[in-house]
């Protein structure tokens, strides 16, 4: 039942669960699997349950990130309870570590998205209601896909197989592009929301970021001068936004506007005076302050 996808969805999603920590289950399962594989077509991913490493873990959400990446739309009777197999199994891991959530609205997976940045953060710029995390050098490598993000982006496919044009989910998907560093995609979705929320400013903050991570690739100035626009615009609407005042500071920073990266970073540390952002914050701060010299 749970390998062909059929069945009660809470039963087989208990059942996965168990077979995640239990070997012996594992196995089995696994073994019906491989016997059912041998009917599914070409295009469908094939599933393996984690081992209890790292590596098994990553393997999961790379073969989890295929499975949304066709979605459930592939036209065979095959591939379906792939696909089923394959959402029961994100709840399944995520109930085994510790992460379960009913990912059936915009802002859960947004948290998703939230901790994936956190966890191994590769934006200068902050991401939307996500912690502190260090920066670090890597960018956009799919060795580094975490659990978080495997389990945001099926659901952003499920979701937006089913609402292809909702711009929410749109906007979690953008989301999820800028963290893979796919900026043009990324803004290619948002623009699609924006044209539904033309003034909503977390999408415009989102816009921004897209457009400055272009420019971090391509190294065009008027990529990071449309970044500076758009947050300009988002600020409009919350002035004193610690995320956006945090970002606009990083923006003047690249266009080398040294006084204006100042009083940005001024600004910042009165709204948010204490955190992981703070530090960095002052880091950046004494770091312009030496280039304007």
């Amino acid at each position: 039942m749970v390998a062909r996808g059929t069945g009660p969805r809470d039963q087989a999603q208990m059942m996965l669960a168990h077979a995640a920590r239990c070997a012996h289950c594992s196995t089995a399962l696994r073994q019906t699997i491989g016997d059912l594989e041998a009917e599914i077509d070409d295009h469908a991913p094939t599933l393996d349950l984690p081992s209890s490493s790292a590596a098994g873990q990553e393997k999961l959400a790379r073969n989890l990130t295929e499975a949304a990446r066709l979605g459930p739309h592939t036209g065979t009777s095959r591939f379906r309870w792939t696909w089923a197999v394959a959402a029961a199994g994100i709840m399944a891991i995520a109930s085994a570590a510790g992460l379960f959530l009913l990912l059936n609205r915009p802002e859960q997976v947004n948290g998703l998205l939230a901790q994936a940045y956190q966890e191994h953060r590769e934006l200068e710029l902050r991401f939307p209601e996500a912690g502190y995390g260090p920066i670090r050098v890597e960018r956009g490598t799919s060795r580094n896909r975490s659990l978080p993000l495997a389990q945001a982006e099926a659901t952003i496919a499920k979701e937006l197989g089913r609402h292809p044009e909702e711009a929410r989910w749109l906007q979690a998907n953008g989301r999820a592009l800028l963290l893979e560093w796919r900026p043009e995609e990324a803004i290619t979705e948002f623009r699609k929301a924006q044209a539904q929320m033309p003034a909503d400013p977390s999408l415009l903050s989102d816009l921004s970021a897209a457009y400055f991570e272009k420019a971090q690739i391509s190294g065009t100035p008027a990529d990071f001068e449309t970044a500076l626009d758009l947050l300009s615009q988002a600020m409009e609407h919350n002035p004193r936004d610690p995320v956006m005042l945090f970002n606009r500071a990083v923006v003047l920073d690249h266009l080398s506007r040294y006084d204006q990266a100042i009083q940005a970073w001024n600004e910042f540390l009165q709204v948010e005076p204490s955190g992981g952002w703070t530090e960095e914050a002052r880091s950046r701060l004494a770091d312009v302050k030496e280039r304007s010299r």
